[in-house]
């Protein structure tokens, strides 16, 4: 399979993601402390944001604790911004308003066919059961009418991370994202490399 790769550490965040993770700092601490997000999550918002062209609506699936969702608000780049997630977790915050929360399952997403310009999900898909994974998979691509960008761990290894239900290696990959431009992110870690997740964009 053909891969790019990045690397965390070489992207560098743009001036909304860090306005973002300023305020995440301040109300939730660093990866050193208790914050949800470790600190390598926002270069790959970041890049995400600066792969997004302009549009009418957006979505983001799986909003989590809406740091991406108040990125997407806060671009300008979208004249909609809406996030869905199967509730709103404790630790929900964002700076803007400029957007709409649903409470909402990516196995029934309840809008039309196409309605969206742009759909990403991003560290959502490893959560889903095996048998849900396609159907998901299957409502994120119906909405979406133009840029779709997922990520996923890629070649995660047993035992798998909290949550976790299922792994990504390259076969499955390729069975189920085989028109996919795939990114790998990594990171420099004491002279090795070792790669966390693979961007999907369709």
């Amino acid at each position: 399979m053909n891969y790019n790769r990045l690397y965390l550490e070489d992207i560098p965040l743009n001036s909304v993601t860090q306005r973002v993770y300023d305020d995440y700092v301040i109300h939730f601490g660093t990866e050193l402390k208790k914050g949800i997000y470790r600190y390598k999550n926002f270069p790959r918002f970041s890049y995400v944001l600066d792969l997004l062209k302009p549009a009418n609506r957006v979505l983001d699936v799986g909003v989590f604790t809406g740091q991406f969702l108040d990125s997407l608000a806060l671009s300008g780049k979208f004249n909609e911004v809406v996030g869905i997630d199967i509730v709103q977790k404790p630790g929900f915050r964002t700076i803007s308003n400029n957007y709409e929360f649903k409470i909402a399952d990516a196995t029934n997403l309840p809008f039309p066919d196409n309605h969206f310009d742009a759909v990403v999900c991003m560290e959502v898909l490893e959560h889903l059961e095996i048998p849900d994974f396609p159907k998901a998979l299957a409502e994120i691509r119906r909405v979406c009418a133009g840029q779709l960008i997922m990520s996923v761990p890629y070649n995660e290894q047993p035992p798998l991370s909290t949550n976790h239900r299922q792994a990504f290696d390259d076969a499955k990959l390729l069975q189920n994202f085989p028109e996919a431009k795939m990114t790998i992110l990594s990171e420099r870690v004491k002279g090795s490399v070792k790669d966390i997740w693979v961007m999907l964009e369709e």
